[in-house]
C-alpha cells in the first residue's frame, strides 16, 4: 500500500469514528495516560482525557539484531504514528533504540512523552515478519522536561538533556543509552561562544538571545555528531536532545 493510501485510510478512519457516519462505527480502543497499552499495525487508540488519537501507521525500519546473533549495533525498530488532537494532526516516528521521544501537537504545543516499551515480534534469523503482525507497546504521559514553569515560560534560550550511547558489540537486552553529565559550547551566527554545563542527569538550561545556534563539543571524546542549526525565538525556549557516542561497551 502506498504512503498516500495509508494516510487517506487512517484519516478516514478517524472521521468515521468522530462523525459517526458509518452504519457500524469503527472501534477504537480507549486507553489511559501514564499506562502501558498495545497498538496493532493499522489500528488506533484514543485517550479521552486528552482528546488524543494515536494510530499505528507503518513500520519504517526493522534493523534490530536477530535473536541469537551478535551484532556491531543493536539496531532499532521505527514505527510511524499518526496523531490527532482536536483539529490538529501530525505524524511522528518512535523507535526502540531511543525509546523516549517528545511529541508536541496543537497551537499551544501540548507536550507528551511517548515511551516505547516493546515492539513485537522480535526479529528471528532468516525469518521475515509480516508487517500486519507488528504490535507496539507504548506509554504516553505529559512531558514537563524536568523544569519548572517559572524557568521556561516567556524565557528565551535552549534547554534539554544529553545522552551517551554506543558499543561495538550489542546483544539483545543491553541498554545502550543513558543520561550524560558534560559541558559543551553553543555558538551563534556571529561565532560568539558560550559554555553550557549540564547537571548530573545531563539536563541543561541556558538563556540566550534570539537567533540561530549550533552545538560544539568541548572534548575530543566522546563524539557529538550534531550539525543541526537550532533556532531560538523571542520568549520561547527551544528543547534539544544531544546524543554522544562513546565507542565503548
Amino acid at each position: 500500500m502506498s504512503n498516500l493510501k495509508k494516510n487517506i485510510s487512517i484519516i478516514f478512519l478517524f472521521f468515521l469514528f468522530i462523525n459517526g457516519c458509518a452504519d457500524n462505527p469503527v472501534s477504537i480502543d480507549n486507553v489511559s495516560l501514564n499506562s502501558d497499552f498495545k497498538i496493532k499495525y493499522g489500528q488506533s487508540v484514543y485517550i479521552p482525557d486528552e482528546n488524543l488519537f494515536i494510530a499505528f501507521q507503518d513500520v519504517v525500519e526493522e534493523s534490530r539484531c536477530p535473536e541469537g546473533m551478535e551484532c556491531f549495533w543493536q539496531g532499532t525498530a521505527k514505527i510511524k504514528l499518526f496523531i490527532r488532537q482536536g483539529n490538529d494532526t501530525m505524524t511522528d516516528t518512535v523507535e526502540t533504540y531511543l525509546p523516549q521521544s517528545i511529541v508536541k501537537i496543537g497551537q499551544i504545543n501540548n507536550s507528551y512523552l511517548f515511551d516505547v516499551k516493546d515492539v513485537e515480534p522480535y526479529p528471528q534469523q532468516n525469518l521475515k515478519v509480516d508487517v500486519h503482525n507488528y504490535i507496539l507497546t507504548l506509554n504516553v504521559s505529559h512531558f514537563t522536561y524536568g523544569f519548572s514553569d517559572s524557568e521556561i515560560d516567556n524565557k528565551t534560550g535552549i534547554y534539554g538533556q544529553v545522552y551517551i550511547t554506543g558499543g561495538p558489540i550489542i546483544r539483545r537486552g543491553y541498554i545502550d543509552f543513558h543520561p550524560f553529565k558534560t559541558a559543551f559550547l553553543i555558538v551563534n551566527s556571529r561565532s560568539d561562544t558560550n559554555t553550557v554545563q549540564t547537571d548530573s542527569t545531563g539536563r541543561f538550561l541556558e538563556y540566550t538571545d534570539p537567533g540561530e545556534y549550533k552545538i560544539v563539543q568541548q572534548t575530543r571524546f566522546p563524539i557529538l555528531n550534531d550539525t543541526t542549526i537550532y533556532k531560538v525565538a523571542n520568549n520561547k525556549m527551544t528543547y534539544i536532545n544531544l546524543k554522544y557516542f562513546s565507542g565503548l561497551k
